[in-house]
């Protein structure tokens, strides 16, 4: 049993409602910030468990933030210090505003409202508030099949497919003509790595001395 699972199981006050898979994502693309001082970031916090499973996977190092529209999430209460915030994730105003005081993140987790919207402003406003080497990871992905959400089977403007197109972006320098969009290009500079897991995608940011890729400016 990896240590996550342990914590996942036995050292939680509740329930987590965390997929069980997860776990092993978790600890394949997160484990290199245990023990570090990093700063994490997880949009959806609904009943606080998942941030105490954050804290004791990661350790007292790491600065603990955490968004939600539910009003009831200003009053959990935590052994450890976690700086909570009442928000709406699909509203780019409310982020810019947010970034402006937090700064930048090593690890930001999107476990909202899953809607497409929601899940894309969420991303084109935090994904360069990504240090250099962090981790970005949207969860229950799943809903990008589901009308109810605003997906549907290779749904244009669905989130999954909006991550399929990053594909060739990862290989910008090697297309001659046609481009991805300038924009698209500097929100995501310095992506590195796009992993597709059953529900959860999981993008990695190089650090500037690895960087494998040249990226307009």
């Amino acid at each position: 049993m990896i240590e996550i699972e342990d914590i996942f199981f036995n050292k939680l006050s509740k329930r987590c409602d965390k997929w069980y898979p997860y776990l092993h994502a978790y600890e394949k693309h997160l484990s290199k910030f245990r023990g570090k001082k990093c700063k994490l970031l997880e949009v959806g916090v609904q009943k606080g468990v998942s941030l105490e499973l954050w804290h004791h996977y990661f350790g007292k190092d790491c600065s603990i933030y955490g968004v939600d529209n539910d009003q009831n999430v200003a009053e959990l209460k935590y052994d450890f210090a976690a700086d909570l915030t009442i928000g709406d994730q699909e509203d780019v105003e409310f982020w810019k505003e947010y970034t402006s005081t937090r700064g930048f993140f090593d690890i930001i987790i999107d476990d909202g409202g899953h809607k497409m919207k929601q899940q894309e402003n969420t991303i084109l406003s935090l994904f360069g508030k990504l240090n250099y080497g962090g981790v970005y990871i949207v969860e229950d992905t799943h809903t990008s099949y589901w009308e109810d959400f605003g997906g549907g089977f290779k749904k244009d403007g669905s989130f999954i497919e909006n991550m399929k197109s990053l594909i060739d972006l990862l290989h910008v320098r090697h297309v001659d003509k046609e481009r991805p969009p300038q924009q698209v290009i500097n929100i995501f500079h310095g992506l590195d790595s796009i992993s597709f897991y059953d529900s959860m995608i999981v993008l990695e940011k190089a650090i500037p001395k690895d960087f494998k890729r040249m990226f307009s400016q």
